[in-house]
């Protein structure tokens, strides 16, 4: 190892990244502060976006996001060009998200894609909603992809299963770690 390569290694600093901050909890909020304590010179890249916290139910909190940039140990910069959804749709949800309380988000997103999909909403007064669904999902002219979100895993289950018996051919994801 040359000198000049030992000087490049020293001055390296340790890098913090943390992506989808905003499901960030109580003891990972604790535990980032004691790595930020830890180490003055280490640098934290937070990665979130609060309107996509939807593990409230488990105890995380966008608040954690907000804090640290009120404390000054973040910087916020918003990334507001949505590049994976039609334009109805990110307009859809600039209008659903607008009436969240204590977002960070100041400005609407926009989206690259010029052309619209297709929005279906159905709420149902009970749990039986997989057979509905189901049906509606069987009996639409649907092309390309479509996603289901569901509130719990077995609900993701049953819904699959059902679809494939139906000969309509479905995926369950639970987890991202085999796509991008």
């Amino acid at each position: 190892i040359r000198s000049r390569e030992i000087e490049t290694f020293r001055v390296t600093k340790t890098v913090l990244v943390v992506d989808d901050t905003q499901h960030m909890h109580s003891d990972e909020y604790v535990l980032m502060q004691a790595l930020m304590d830890q180490n003055d010179e280490m640098r934290v890249i937070l990665v979130g976006d609060d309107d996509q916290n939807i593990y409230g139910f488990r105890g995380s909190d966008a608040t954690y996001m907000q804090q640290l940039i009120a404390e000054k140990a973040a910087v916020k910069y918003e990334l507001t060009e949505n590049y994976r959804s039609k334009n109805n749709i990110v307009n859809f949800s600039n209008a659903w998200a607008s009436g969240i309380t204590k977002r960070m988000k100041q400005d609407p997103c926009f989206a690259s894609q010029s052309q619209n999909g297709v929005i279906n909403i159905t709420q149902y007064a009970n749990s039986e909603i997989i057979v509905p669904i189901a049906e509606f999902i069987k009996g639409s002219e649907l092309s390309g992809t479509t996603c289901v979100l569901t509130k719990t895993n077995e609900e993701a289950s049953l819904l699959s299963g059902l679809l494939l018996q139906l000969g309509i051919q479905a995926k369950l994801i639970q987890s991202n770690d085999w796509f991008s």
